[in-house]
């Protein structure tokens, strides 16, 4: 007769699906989560999981979160976001904000990107704190101008709102 263990983990992961920033990532989890962590990967990230446009990703991500909970009894959230997002530029923000995304040469733009990925990834994070009372660290992917295939896996540079 077959026993269940059940296995804690440490974390669930939110990445985008960029085929950029898997490396890092996954380099990233292997270091300091290895083998103590779910995934779930959504383009857009958190964008992905909380907008309204594509309620079903929204609830596969829900779902994914209660889960993660129920069998693995996670107690933090890692939600990754990277530069240069396609879903971002897709289908989300105005045409005002389209205009800076990815403009890797100029130091401006990038700063205002990177807001606005933490803008978002911090609205999850807090509603997940509400429903679930998870921890979440935030980690941005900062892309090489030189090379769009690199990035670097750090903590959001943006200021905690306060």
């Amino acid at each position: 007769m077959a026993t269940t263990i059940k296995k804690t983990g440490t974390a669930l992961i939110l990445s985008c699906m960029d085929l950029r920033v898997q490396d890092e990532t996954s380099g990233h989890l292997q270091a300091y989560l290895l083998d103590e962590y779910d995934h779930v990967i959504l383009a857009g990230a958190a964008l992905g999981a909380s907008h309204p446009t594509y309620e079903h990703w929204r609830k596969t991500f829900w779902d994914h979160v209660h889960l993660a909970i129920e069998l693995h009894a996670v107690k933090e959230l890692v939600i990754v976001e990277h530069e240069d997002c396609g879903a971002y530029k897709a289908f989300v923000l105005p045409e005002s904000e389209r205009a800076y995304i990815g403009k890797l040469e100029d130091p401006e733009a990038r700063a205002r990107e990177e807001a606005c990925h933490h803008r978002v990834a911090s609205a999850l994070a807090k509603e997940v704190a509400e429903r679930h009372g998870l921890e979440t660290t935030l980690l941005y992917a900062a892309l090489d101008p030189k090379d769009t295939d690199k990035a670097v896996l750090r903590p959001f540079a943006v200021p905690a709102a306060t």
